[in-house]
């Protein structure tokens, strides 16, 4: 019984860990994101042609900020 509820806090370690690399990176991506939409041409179809290859598919016209669901989606696109 020992040997199984070590396993399970081992795997939640584990599990909350990649969950925070994961928010981690996918921030990061939305951040570089961002740095190379303001130094494009800075026409509409230019910043959602950036964004776009970050993996955001954005209207210009949005100003909200993308959920961290979206910026997670963003990064595996």
């Amino acid at each position: 019984m020992k040997t199984i509820k070590q396993f399970f806090t081992v795997f939640a370690i584990l599990c909350i860990t990649a969950f925070i690399v994961v928010v981690s990176e996918a921030e990061g991506n939305y951040n570089r994101a961002l740095r190379a939409a303001q130094h494009c041409e800075g026409s509409d179809s230019a910043i959602e042609e950036t964004m776009g290859k970050y993996g955001f598919n954005v209207d210009v016209c949005d100003t909200n900020e993308p959920s961290i669901k979206d910026k997670i989606k963003a990064l595996f696109n």
